[in-house]
């Protein structure tokens, strides 16, 4: 009977469907979970089209780096409130309908004559709402034990004139989900809608998810808060009964909490927390947040879609089930995107694009029989694509050992000279460029840098460079790195160079001691390139590399001269590490260094800048790590003259907080 079912197929259906819904199941309730979902959630945005809500009553007023330097605000120190009264004053006379402010007051019992006065506008005004945080409590063990709420101002202001600003449930930081409240203060965005809204919306245990209208800065019409004060005001802005969100746009100061009011988004850049806040307000006035099924319902709709696909693809031929599975794959994405943008409706697509319908097809090849002749198709494919060893080049009086690097236009290798020390050698190949052009451009680079690569301890020694014209590349031979465990005594089995970018991802993070350290021998390093009116182009920490403990530059085929305004140089680099003017200058390299220092300070991804982690900011040495993000930030200015003007004043600037 058993043998009968099997040849009739029907066991073999329900074994495939069977086991993907299991497997399917199994990664929903898995780690996977929450990441896949939030790329689920993520991607949608990307597939459909920004939604224009410039004409909406709301308004940004931005706490920014222009509006401190114009006030004279110290960025690490709140900001005085006469300028909030003064404002509030100004949004009165020019019928503002609410004001929203995004910005934690935190105060002691004793309000200053500035509070007083910020306080009385407010009265004034009679539509002032202020942002609140709710503090966690933890016993000893990590058990939730309670709550405490952060008011503004000592608690002396009522209840109706406060909400909870938006919190991230993610990992990532990333807010999707709004912010529910409790049931004593709901959420800031809530707040506001129940002063313009009729019939406000109700708080409710389903939760309401965030539905972003466009990329950051791009949503809402925006002013910076020193031309409200200045009746500077662009002729497009209009307060007379709009909802005004007051909040930060600095990454320093309490205003920014060190770059936390900065939160990752579906576009791929970070939104300020003001512009969350407004959006979550917009989503309840509009009536159009996110909404998802329930988890419950969510569980057996995978497990289902699993059964099906698994058992219907296993009745197919390879080909054909492939084909399925990418036309169900495709379908399963349009029926997202459409739930997403007619019904704002969303529910975690990926896993059954990158789950349930893979693990279907490979179920379905499991419990399928492969014939005899598919047998040998799949081996003879298989032999046919098994490549011959690649032939070696040959580099006069050395042996070519082992290959330890590879990029985009050539290949790392350890070698051996005839005395037995060992030298690293570069090879880079014509073949890997569209044209000779790029390829002679490294050539050149390898010209000027050579001469001057023994004249400082800051850049790896060349000691030759050739061509090798029938094999069509070039060559060079450089002093080898050390070894990640040792040093020096290099084995070349096991051979693996220790480079700055090694060091961040196996301590996640350096100490500041050892950052001052590397950032005053690479930045000496750099002042000696600069003065040979040369610049380097393609500063990261996987181009660092440690010769006997000294960090040095490698990777120097980009080095050219200085650019000027006769000359421009090609925009060659590394995306995150290029200055936003482009490479080609000294400026444009103290861009790169920046970068380089925030990624080992921190352990964070170059475009994660300035994002600090917060357990730095109480961390070893605070002050010290204060003082290296205030070089880094200088470093890494947008504008090249809010930069060091050379190398060597971020030098001195590292080398004092060294002696310090």
């Amino acid at each position: 009977m058993l043998k009968r079912l099997i040849n009739a197929g029907r066991f073999r259906r329900w074994a495939a469907g069977a086991l993907t819904a299991v497997i399917a199941v199994a990664l929903f309730q898995s780690p996977l979970r929450e990441s896949w979902s939030n790329w689920s959630f993520d991607w949608l945005f990307l597939l459909r089209p920004h939604v224009d809500v410039s004409s909406s009553d709301v308004v940004i007023v931005e706490m920014d780096a222009e509006s401190e330097a114009a006030f004279g605000q110290i960025p690490v120190l709140a900001w005085d409130r006469g300028l909030h009264a003064q404002l509030l004053q100004r949004l009165t006379a020019m019928h503002a309908d609410v004001v929203v402010f995004d910005v934690l007051f935190q105060d002691s019992d004793k309000p200053t004559a500035a509070d007083e006065a910020f306080l009385q506008a407010a009265q004034t005004h009679g539509r002032v709402l202020f942002g609140a945080v709710q503090l966690e409590k933890r016993s000893p063990a990590g058990e939730r034990i309670g709550s405490q709420l952060l008011r503004p101002f000592a608690s002396s202001l009522p209840l109706d004139q406060v909400g909870l600003v938006e919190e991230s449930f993610s990992a990532d930081r990333a807010i999707r989900r709004h912010f529910p409240g409790d049931e004593r203060i709901p959420s800031l965005a809530m707040r506001a809608a129940e002063l313009t809204m009729a019939n406000p919306p109700r708080e409710t245990a389903t939760p309401r998810w965030v539905n972003y209208y466009g990329p950051p800065d791009e949503t809402f019409p925006r002013v910076s808060y020193w031309r409200i004060l200045s009746n500077a005001l662009p002729a497009t802005i209009n307060f007379s009964n709009k909802v005004v969100f007051v909040g930060a746009r600095t990454t320093i100061g309490p205003t920014a909490g060190s770059g936390t009011e900065y939160f990752p988004t579906p576009f791929g850049s970070r939104m300020t927390g003001v512009e969350v806040n407004a959006t979550a307000y917009l989503n309840l006035y509009r009536n159009d947040w996110l909404a998802r099924a329930p988890e419950r319902l969510e569980f057996w709709c995978l497990a289902l879609i699993g059964a099906l696909a698994g058992s219907r693809l296993c009745g197919m031929s390879a080909k054909q089930a492939a084909l399925a599975a990418a036309l169900t794959a495709a379908a399963t994405v349009l029926v997202a995107v459409f739930f997403f943008w007619q019904m704002q409706f969303w529910f975690p697509w990926l896993f059954i694009v990158g789950a349930v319908l893979p693990v279907g097809f490979v179920a379905s090849r499991l419990v399928h029989p492969i014939k005899p002749l598919e047998t040998l198709a799949v081996k003879e494919s298989a032999a046919a694509t098994v490549l011959p060893a690649a032939s070696g080049v040959e580099v006069p009086d050395h042996t070519m050992l082992r290959c330890i690097g590879r990029g985009a236009y050539g290949e790392v290798w350890l070698a051996r000279d005839a005395i037995g020390s060992f030298h690293a050698v570069k090879l880079v190949f014509r073949k890997s460029f569209s044209s000779a052009v790029p390829f002679e451009r490294e050539f050149r680079g390898m010209q000027k840098y050579t001469p001057i690569s023994r004249n400082h301890p800051g850049w790896v020694h060349v000691l030759h460079v050739g061509r090798n014209e029938a094999q069509g590349c070039f060559y060079y031979i450089m002093e080898a790195g050390d070894d990640e465990s040792s040093g020096q005594e290099i084995n070349p089995n096991t051979y693996q160079p220790r480079s700055l970018a090694s060091e961040i991802l196996k301590r996640r993070r350096l100490p500041p001691r050892e950052c001052l350290d590397i950032g005053v021998a690479l930045a000496d390093a750099l002042d000696y390139l600069h003065g040979q009116l040369l610049v380097h182009r393609d500063i990261k920490p996987s181009n660092v590399i440690f010769v006997h403990g000294q960090p040095k530059f490698t990777d120097v085929g980009l080095v050219t001269e200085v650019s000027n305004r006769d000359r421009d140089v090609s925009c060659l680099g590394t995306e995150g590490y290029m200055a936003p003017e482009g490479p080609g200058t000294a400026v444009a390299d103290i861009y790169s260094l920046g970068k380089l220092l925030y990624e080992a300070s921190t352990g964070r991804d170059r475009k994660a800048f300035p994002e600090v982690p917060e357990s730095m900011v109480e961390g070893e040495q605070p002050e010290l790590q204060r003082c290296l993000r205030a070089v880094i930030l200088k470093a890494c200015q947008q504008e090249p003259q809010s930069r060091y003007a050379s190398a060597a004043e971020m030098r001195d600037e590292l080398m004092k907080l060294q002696r310090d």
